[in-house]
């Protein structure tokens, strides 16, 4: 198998293309709203989505973009039923703003939350192009990641992240239709953790206010394909990107939490051996 480090750019970009899924945001009559970004993380026998707890906007629900639907001419939407928050009582450092659609200034001692939902296992997004006529002229499945996939940063890797952002609302009689700006960031350098988070460097110079909104929950992936942390946060006035680190144990946790103990491998012989003993 061949790694990110082996191919070209156009073959890095399509990667990161297709690393996140799209997020939407629904009113009270299950049109969008607002976007944001997320990855899908298989373990075990159950598949889960993975973002950032303010990916969900005003407790508006959840839901997944699958694709377009070229016969029905509209976006076929999987709603997560049930999104679980974990505070892990994380600081942004003064001067950095969420990456959601609503801009707000954060302060210090602001809490960022990691937020996970299990999805049926049938479930998978696609990563489309279409034309202005509504034609889908490319199509791939996102990337289902695995446990595997997580792994710690490195200094001296490469990541890039990929999330759609300036989104504008396009309201019909019928249905409602989000236009987007597809955003892929490449390379970013890993530079060390702030208050608990992952800090990247930008290639380029402070991004301009409101260049990432939307890509909140994408996966920020090494040049090997694996993820190190969720895109959370970036600086008003530094080149930087922060990130909720991804660790196996938390992930490991998450797994237990959503299939529930009964159902890991070896849990039931596990449980027997003690009770024998």
């Amino acid at each position: 198998m061949s790694t990110l480090q082996d191919l070209s750019t156009d073959d890095i970009l399509r990667k990161l293309r297709v690393s996140s899924v799209h997020l939407v945001n629904l009113d009270s009559d299950d049109q969008p709203k607002g976007i944001a970004s997320g990855c899908l993380l298989d373990c075990e026998r159950s598949r889960l989505l993975i973002t950032v707890a303010h990916a969900q906007q005003d407790g508006a629900p959840l839901a997944i973009e699958l694709g377009w639907d070229e016969g029905q001419r509209q976006v076929v939407y999987h709603k997560v039923s049930r999104l679980t928050t974990m505070e892990f009582s994380f600081k942004l450092p003064q001067g950095v703003e969420t990456d959601t659609l609503e801009a707000t200034d954060i302060e210090i001692n602001t809490n960022i939350d990691f937020a996970f939902a299990k999805i049926p296992i049938t479930v998978s997004p696609l990563c489309q192009q279409l034309n202005e006529s509504g034609k889908i002229l490319a199509s791939d499945s996102c990337t289902i990641w695995t446990m595997e996939s997580i792994t710690a940063p490195n200094p001296d890797q490469q990541y890039g992240f990929a999330g759609r952002t300036k989104p504008q609302l396009e309201k019909h009689a019928v249905v409602n239709i989000l236009s987007t700006v597809f955003r892929v960031r490449y390379p970013l350098k890993f530079v060390g953790e702030q208050n608990g988070f992952y800090v990247f460097l930008l290639p380029d110079e402070k991004p301009s206010p409101g260049l990432f909104k939307g890509c909140s929950g994408a996966p920020i992936i090494d040049m090997d394909g694996h993820v190190v942390a969720l895109h959370s946060a970036s600086s008003r006035d530094r080149p930087l990107i922060y990130g909720v680190p991804l660790n196996q144990e938390k992930l490991a946790a998450l797994c237990i939490e959503s299939i529930g103990l009964e159902n890991l491998p070896g849990w039931k012989e596990l449980k027997e051996a003690q009770e024998n003993s």
